[in-house]
């Protein structure tokens, strides 16, 4: 079967655009008939159509947005409680330093002392004197 019509009589041929013409006519009046009856109704059932879309779009995204939120808010508050136990460590290593360091900085001096005393002169010399603990540990109390 083929797409073209075949027009044996010339007269068919010249019909043919007036016969497309009336086709095109008829074809809108339907339309503006089903428009003015059938077309309110399809309208109607397309916006509540519509409408119910868009309700579940908005109750699927609206979920996935708490889940979101909720995931965030949960790292936000491990990572508080994380950072607020690293400071906590650190202020420990802190206060223990402080008042363990003088009496580490004693050790040291009482030592030391031997091998200061073995030593030359000139060495001696060179050096800065060593604070005493007492000095420390007024220090720490400012």
């Amino acid at each position: 079967m083929s797409n073209t019509i075949r027009y044996d009589n010339p007269a068919a041929v010249l019909a043919a655009p007036r016969q497309i013409w009336l086709a095109t006519l008829g074809a809108v009046a339907m339309t503006r008939e089903w428009a003015e009856k059938e077309a309110g109704t399809l309208f109607r059932s397309l916006v509540k159509e519509g409408s119910a879309a868009e309700t579940n779009a908005m109750r699927y995204i609206g979920n996935r947005v708490d889940t979101s939120v909720k995931a965030a808010n949960a790292f936000a508050r491990e990572t508080r409680r994380s950072i607020d136990a690293s400071v906590a460590s650190l202020a420990r290593v802190a206060s223990r330093l402080r008042t363990r360091l003088p009496s580490v900085r004693a050790r040291i001096d009482v030592d030391s002392a031997p091998a200061r005393k073995s030593a030359g002169k000139a060495v001696r010399r060179a050096k800065k004197p060593v604070r005493t603990v007492r000095a420390v540990k007024s220090r720490a109390k400012r």
